[in-house]
Parts: structure tokens; sequence; C-alpha cells
């Protein structure tokens, strides 16, 4: 939902110095100025006579405060004019990234910058951090809005609002985000929220945000989420249902009783499951790179909530959350004495080929099989197996760079 969205956590900021203007510039960029200077701002102009200046106006705000941390990917932030209002609230773009700037929610601000219209969504653009100063503090104001009121969200565009009391009404995407039963989304731009279907909020606050033409409101930490009451949560659905696609790309999906069946990749990164044997019942899950949840061993069962995230076509559960219930009995691996007509099937499932010649180690690690497919070194270096024959080799089917592949998971999986 948000520019590019990554999953990662918000590092809020400290109390620091104020920034000192540049004497010998205004902090503007005026290389691509069309002539236009009606924007050209000037002492005591609120965000709301800015924005009606349009698009491409070069403006200098005031005495803005500062309502919210920088974003996840620090590229930007939120302001208001005192005591907030209709149409007072305005999204701060860094293009060059926050680097050697530092501020705190109520701060008092000085910014210059150009009015551009990212895809609907009024944002501010500053050139360089050089054109924000830190001026003194204020006072932030949250403005009270009933969604069941609003005939246009426009006017809160950006805005800080509280909108009291709403209900989830979708599990986390893979994008990090949720419905609410207001009709807004509730997204993951400032950090990574927990909550589920049927959760209940006494009530909501954060920042008002425009994206993929959807209103949503961004909650800036944890506090912003009153009156947490948890929901039940989606239906548990078999493997076979993410691989067959009845599960869409993109929508939440609970795993129960599935075992892990093979180690967590060297990057930490994945591991494998399959609740039965045989084709479409199993699937690589994905922890991503700042996982700090449990991370489960070979043979574990578990219960997984997560999105379905067919990433270059390869499926993938994006984990969320991880339960281990127990220990579990690892499927047995479907067995192949030729290649099947069809590897989508295998997609996430171990099996075990039979009387595999392996060829010489290529490319990126990988060896080619007389199966019409390479072994990958995801978990094992294979090179070593290379140019030699095997009773039976076993590993995950796996799919990356448009090709299909096994990964045995250690060198137990080759057997001469």
């Amino acid at each position: 939902m948000y520019r590019a969205l990554l999953v990662t956590s918000l590092a809020l900021l400290t109390a620091c110095p104020v920034i000192p203007k540049d004497d010998a510039s205004d902090g503007v960029d005026d290389t691509g100025d069309s002539g236009d200077d009606t924007g050209g701002g000037g002492d005591g102009i609120t965000i709301a006579e800015a924005k009606a200046l349009g698009e491409g106006a070069n403006v200098t705000l005031s005495g803005v405060i500062v309502t919210s941390p920088l974003t996840y990917k620090a590229d930007g932030f939120f302001i208001q004019t005192p005591g907030g209002g209709e149409n007072n609230g305005l999204y701060v773009f860094l293009p060059a990234g926050a680097e050697g700037l530092f501020f705190e929610v109520g701060d008092e601000m000085e910014v210059t910058g150009e009015l551009v219209e990212f895809f609907d969504w009024t944002e501010l653009t500053v050139s360089d951090v050089s054109a924000i100063q830190i001026t003194g503090s204020g006072e932030v104001t949250v403005d009270s809005v009933d969604p069941s009121s609003v005939t246009d969200w426009e006017v809160w565009e950006s805005s800080l609002i509280s909108i009291g009391g709403d209900e989830v009404t979708s599990d986390i995407d893979s994008y990090g985000a949720v419905t609410l039963a207001s009709g807004l989304a509730m997204d993951n731009v400032f950090f990574n929220f927990s909550t589920e279907l049927g959760a209940t909020y006494t009530n909501v606050i954060g920042q008002l945000g425009y994206s993929y033409e959807t209103w949503g409101v961004y909650p800036r930490t944890e506090a912003d989420l009153e009156g947490y009451v948890a929901g039940e949560g989606s239906a548990p659905v078999p493997i076979s249902d993410i691989q067959t696609g009845v599960v869409a790309d993109g929508s939440s999906a609970t795993v129960e009783r599935a075992v892990v069946t093979s180690a967590l990749t060297p990057d930490g990164k994945g591991f494998f499951i399959a609740d039965a044997a045989g084709p479409n019942n199993g699937v690589y899950v994905y922890l991503g790179n700042s996982w700090s949840g449990t991370v489960p061993k070979l043979g574990d069962e578990v219960t997984i909530k997560g999105s379905v995230d067919e990433y270059y076509d390869l499926t993938e559960l994006v984990a969320k959350d991880i339960t281990v219930t127990g220990t579990g009995e690892v499927p047995e691996a479907t067995e192949l004495t030729s290649p099947p007509s069809d590897w989508e099937p295998y997609e996430g499932v171990e099996v075990r080929l039979a009387f595999v010649e392996l060829g010489a180690e290529g490319d990126y690690g990988e060896v080619a099989t007389n199966f019409g497919l390479n072994l990958d070194d995801l978990f094992v270096d294979v090179g070593g197996f290379a140019n030699a024959d095997y009773a039976t080799v076993t590993g995950h089917v796996f799919y990356g760079f448009e090709t299909y592949k096994v990964v045995p998971d250690s060198t137990d999986d080759f057997v001469k």
C-alpha cells in the first residue's frame, strides 16, 4: 500500500539539535521552475493556503508542527498547521532520504519545498534536509472525525485524526495492511502492527493517507491503537488451497497442523512445510529480513498465520505469526522415477528423484540432472556431488529465475 512496501520496524527518533539553515540558500532547487512564482509562500501561510496554490507551487511553511515520526522507509513525515483542522495536514516527502535530519513529534519547523500530486496524494517534496529548520516546539492537535459523517476524505488528507471505535474486517495482507469496518484501510507506513480479522479498537488514531486509490489511516505507534480486543482471525485452509489458487495472491491465510519438512535456509529467510504427502501439499514459508518471531525446526507441527504472495511465480506463505503446537510426522517424500509433465503441482513439495544422473556444476552453483531441471544450492553445496550417478536424490521443488529446481536439504539427501 505504500511507495515500496517492505516489512521493517520503526526506530523512534529522539530529541535532537536544531538544524541550521544555509544562509547562502533558501533550500529550494529552482532549476525546474516553471516561471510561476505564485507559490512563493511567506511568513504565516497555512497549509490550506499552500494547497490552494496547486501542484508545482514552491512554498515556505513557517511555524508548522510535526505530527509523526519518520515513515519506516525514512523518506517522509507529516506536519500540520497549529490547531489542525480541515485541509491543514501535509505529508513532507524526502526523496534523498533523511540522513542528518533529527526531530521529535511536536517540534515546530520551517520547511520549503514544491507541492506535488503523487497519484492524487498531495505532498510537499523537499530537495534536501537543509530546506528544513526546527524553530521551536508546539502542541500537536488530533482532530476527531466520525467516518460515518464524512462525504469526502480529501479535506482530512494527511491530517492527524481520531476515528473512534472500529473493527478489522480482514487479516493482514502481504503489504502489511488491513481493512476496517469504517471503510478505511489501516496501513503499516510507520510500524508493523499485529492484528487480525475481527479485532476491535475503542479508538484508532493516525495520519490519513491516500494510496492505490484507497484512503487509509496510518497509526504512528501501538499507542495509537486504543482498546484492542483480539479477533478470531481467518479460518484455516489446507496448503492445497494456497497452491491451487483457491486462496488468491495477496490474501490472508492460516495453516494449521502443518509439519516443517526442511531446515531453515542458511540465510535465515525461510523453510518448507507440508500438511500431507503428494502434489500441492507443500509450500515455502518466507520469514523475510527482520523476522523476530518463533523459528521452528524440522519436524515441528506449526500453525502459521500469514499472507499468500506470488513472488516472481514462486508461491510463498509470508509468515506474520508462527506457533509451534507440538511435533509431527514429516510426510513421506513423493518418489519420481521420471519427470512429470508439469512441475507446478510439486512446487514446495519434497520429492525423491530415483536413478539420478548428475552432470557438471554450472552457473550459480547449480548441477544439471536427467530430470530436466537442476539441483540448487539453497541449503547445501551441490557442486560436490556433480558428475556422478545416484540411486536417489531428495529435495524440495523450488522456483526461481523462471525455472523449477530441486533443493536438497542436506548431504544425506544423496544416496549412491
